[in-house]
């Protein structure tokens, strides 16, 4: 790795500018986005080693994409750094959050544990004190404050998923929710709530589903939503749906591979090992080899020569 750091001045311009804006006071959050290799942790270090003077940086790491990965971590790490440079006391003198001001962390917490209790229930998995968890967070969500329209999709959001858990899936419930998001122009929210409206409403209004899941593939696609795109995909293929350009378990993106990942592919079924892709599309051998890892995952394939035949099989070339 070179010692110089060159080449990236807008994108440092942009973190300095949102750095300028925090330190006085309008909070700002920046989301830096890309390929595996392109120099994302390259470039949040150069930033954060130029302001360590001016302000303390909490650095939570990368999430390892498997099973066995704890998608919170990185927060858990930052947060004990943060411990670690301050100390305990100083940590717990900090003000406390007033929900009552500003109650968006709540409600974000709420339908995050409806929806856990809505898998239990779908996965057939042992109900234990799960009504009485139920009960409790729906307790909570009454109390919380409705604030604006992003509160009350929020909102929609708990009691769909709070019946999805108690009796099953309701259309009405979930095209609510899916409305109330859709009017925020909150594209992933609002295409997760027509996937469940579609699964609801399937076995009485087929062609009602069909539109539901039409506009949630387009959604998904448009983001780029590769996990949600195949789960739209994969209910579409059970109900005998075809949804407008799909190939195969996502929606407009074959398997939800990026663009990237069909280069790779195209490289892999050429008979291709790791360091000649490397060389080919001048990454670094770790990074064709974590492309390689994510494309047998996304094509549930085992091996390198599965995958060569998967592609060719359903014509991913063409």
């Amino acid at each position: 790795m070179s010692p110089v750091f060159a080449g990236r001045d807008g994108e440092l311009a942009a973190l300095a500018g949102a750095f300028v804006e925090a330190a006085e006071g309008t909070p700002r959050t920046v989301l830096l986005g890309g390929e595996a290799g392109v120099g994302k942790s390259r470039l949040a270090g150069e930033f954060a080693a130029g302001v360590r003077e001016r302000a303390l940086v909490l650095a939570g790491g990368c999430v390892e994409l498997s099973t066995a990965s704890l998608p919170y971590a990185p927060f858990g790490a930052a947060l004990r750094e943060l411990v670690r440079e301050r100390g305990t006391a100083e940590v717990a003198a900090l003000p406390p959050y007033d929900e009552e001001t500003d109650p968006r962390y709540p409600w974000a917490v709420l339908v995050t544990a409806m929806r856990a209790c809505a898998e239990v229930a779908a996965a057939g998995l042992p109900a234990g004190d799960q009504a009485r968890v139920r009960e409790d967070l729906a307790s909570r969500a009454a109390a919380v404050p409705r604030v604006n329209p992003l509160h009350q999709a929020y909102a929609a959001t708990v009691a769909a998923e709070a019946g999805r858990a108690d009796s099953g899936a309701d259309v009405a419930l979930w095209d609510a929710a899916a409305l109330a998001w859709g009017g925020l122009g909150q594209p992933y929210p609002e295409a997760y709530a027509l996937l469940r409206a579609a699964g609801a409403g399937m076995a009485g209004d087929r062609e009602g589903a069909g539109v539901r899941l039409a506009r949630a593939g387009e959604l998904a696609a448009r983001l780029g939503a590769g996990p949600l795109e195949q789960e739209i995909g994969q209910l579409a293929r059970r109900a005998r749906i075809q949804l407008p350009g799909a190939v195969s378990a996502g929606g407009g993106v074959p398997f939800g591979l990026t663009a990237r990942e069909m280069e790779v592919l195209r490289l892999v079924a050429a008979g291709r090992g790791n360091r000649e892709i490397a060389a080919e599309l001048f990454i670094s051998h770790r990074t064709a080899s974590v492309h390689v890892s994510n494309i047998l995952s996304k094509l549930s394939v085992s091996s390198r020569g599965e995958a060569a035949a998967t592609a060719y099989r359903l014509h991913l070339f063409d």
